[in-house]
């Protein structure tokens, strides 16, 4: 989903979330079967690339010119989840 780069700082690369893998997490998660439509899986996953991106832009806010970083992160998090839930 999002890879960290050490050595040179920090940085992030977006790889799209599948259904296949949303679906993956439910069950890993809740450790039964789920049972789910793939109109469900797919907008499960939609709105996690959603969030993803929307967590990459606003670390790239905070920072500016700078390197993105692990405190950009913790900078933009407790405003991204309420602006989430």
């Amino acid at each position: 989903l999002i890879r960290c780069f050490g050595g040179k700082g920090f940085r992030m690369s977006l790889n799209r979330v599948s259904p296949d893998l949303i679906r993956k997490i439910f069950e890993a998660h809740w450790n039964v079967e789920t049972k789910s439509s793939k109109d469900g899986m797919k907008l499960a996953a939609q709105l996690l690339n959603v969030f993803i991106q929307e967590a990459i832009n606003r670390c790239h806010r905070v920072a500016g010119d700078d390197e993105l970083n692990p405190t950009h992160i913790e900078k933009i998090l407790p405003q991204l989840l309420l602006d989430f839930h």
